[in-house]
């Protein structure tokens, strides 16, 4: 007779799924995580910032250097450094280059240049008619100088 009783024990339905505070909660502790995150890692961009435009002037340097060695265009070339970009020009100077065959490379608003910002380099021996220091500042205070020598060759 025990088979035809109902059973004694009910079990309630479950709840599936998360409640809206739950949600609420996760995105606030992400939010805050990602906030961190990004504060501890400005410091490393502000930093390669600074070094991919110490590469990028560098760079200018040898390329106008060689332009110049090699008579490209049957002219001088040279670097003008620019508050957020770096051109490299053909011509005697940047008031007076071809503006058409100027090869430009930004340079990031983190980055300030200062000191010398303007390099042209002789036909033939592609020795520099200026040279100096170009120092570049970041945001955080960080500083990286390229010197270039009578040579044309920049140091960094």
């Amino acid at each position: 007779m025990s088979s035809l009783l109902p059973p004694t024990s009910y079990h309630l339905p479950t709840q599936k799924g998360f409640t809206l505070i739950e949600v609420l909660i996760s995105f606030a502790v992400l939010l805050v995580a990602i906030s961190g995150a990004i504060v501890l890692l400005q410091p490393f961009q502000t930093h390669g910032e600074l070094e991919a435009g110490v590469d990028t002037l560098a760079t200018a340097f040898y390329r106008a250097q060689m332009l110049s060695r090699a008579v490209a265009g049957e002219s001088n070339w040279g670097v003008r450094v620019n508050p957020n970009q770096i051109v490299v020009f053909k011509g005697s100077s940047y008031a007076g280059r071809d503006a058409s065959v100027d090869e430009v490379s930004e340079l990031s608003p983190l980055v300030t240049p200062t000191g010398l910002v303007e390099v042209v380099f002789n036909q033939l021996t592609g020795e520099p008619q200026q040279t100096g220091t170009t120092t570049l500042t970041s945001r955080r205070g960080e500083v990286r100088s390229v010197f270039i020598n009578a040579k044309g060759t920049a140091f960094y």
